[in-house]
């Protein structure tokens, strides 16, 4: 079916080019994620006092924030919680609306401007929490601080929050093991990721480079693989598994009995677009990086051949009702899981 509007993909591709060209790897990145951050038009003229979707662009947050609002929830009052790599806190923004108890939030990020953001954002949707400082640095930074990085935090913390920031960790082991220095006694993380097996991008990435020439370069679907590992999800692309898997695979990585897993979950997440040029310039966010013209046009046109010829291999689907009616989506599920600190003893 698609097939037959070969004329209007290849319009799409002739844009892209005139986009993308030319651009650096960052750039590019920038300009295709830009693609995904489409707030609720709705929501932002406050006509509807219940916000219907989070983001037009991708509901990940829909499915998060209510998870995340519940464990926000069963802090203590005057608790603390750390939101590492936290943005601008549009997504904690959410969760933390209807909190009754006061709360402290510690934002870490590397963006000046962001963290300039967040405190403005997030204060303003509920008058129970506080922020009354910023960590301006990487997570890597934090964590190569050893205990001066959990030093200043200002104290130990109830609740992490790892929403989609986990990606930027270079060394998985030394970021839990300080985690669990930074947790009260049975302190909790949330922990929020893609799964690799469905994702969209990293589909795309893997079988272009399938059809290429020479020696495979190592795709970004690399660091998917080592969370497979590492929380125990390796073996479940379908389903959400059971909580034992995640405990076994924490203990083997880490070395230490360190995390009670509580809650794991597989969250069928799309990603959402107004039209095919949107979907195929999201196919850039994972691996395809062209060092070159002629390499960016041999993968858009791939990526909208892909399309045409086999939507149901990225579950092309068009939506008719709701907040997203005629808006196009491929799957892109994530994974919820939720650590206990256990004291580790002797």
């Amino acid at each position: 079916m698609l097939e037959r509007s070969a004329e209007e993909f290849r319009n799409f591709e002739r844009l892209l080019e005139l986009e993308l060209g030319g651009k650096s790897e960052y750039e590019l990145y920038d300009l295709a994620f830009s693609r995904v951050l489409k707030p609720d038009p709705i929501s932002l003229l406050g006509v509807d006092a219940e916000p219907r979707c989070l983001m037009l662009g991708t509901d990940q947050r829909d499915y998060a924030v209510p998870r995340i609002a519940e464990w926000i929830a069963a802090v203590k009052p005057g608790g603390r919680l750390l939101d590492l790599g936290s943005g601008d806190g549009q997504t904690i923004g959410h969760a933390v609306v209807g909190r009754e108890d006061p709360l402290t939030l510690l934002p870490l990020d590397p963006s000046e401007g962001a963290l300039a953001q967040y405190a403005d954002r997030v204060e303003g949707r509920c008058a129970q929490v506080s922020v009354p400082d910023t960590i301006q640095c990487t997570i890597d930074e934090f964590v190569a601080g050893g205990g001066q990085g959990v030093d200043r935090l200002g104290g130990p913390v109830d609740l992490v929050l790892l929403q989609h920031s986990i990606y930027f960790a270079s060394d998985l082991r030394a970021l839990f093991r300080a985690l669990h220095s930074a947790l009260t006694p049975g302190g909790r993380i949330v922990v929020v990721f893609a799964e690799r097996g469905g994702q969209y991008s990293t589909t795309m990435s893997r079988d272009f480079w399938a059809t290429q020439p020479g020696p495979q370069p190592t795709l970004n679907d690399g660091r998917w693989s080592r969370f497979d590992q590492f929380f125990g999800v390796a073996d479940d692309p379908g389903a959400s598994g059971s909580l034992g898997e995640s405990e076994c695979a924490l203990q083997a990585e880490l070395g230490e009995d360190l995390f009670r897993v509580i809650e794991r979950s597989l969250q069928p997440t799309k990603l959402f677009a107004n039209d095919f040029g949107d979907l195929i310039a999201l196919a850039l966010i994972t691996g395809l990086t062209p060092s070159n013209d002629k390499d960016l046009r041999a993968m858009l046109h791939y990526v909208s051949q892909r399309l045409q010829r086999d939507p149901e291999a990225f579950g092309l689907r068009l939506t008719l009702t709701g907040p997203r009616a005629r808006m196009l989506s491929v799957e892109q599920p994530q994974h919820l899981l939720v650590l206990e600190r256990r004291d580790v003893s002797g």
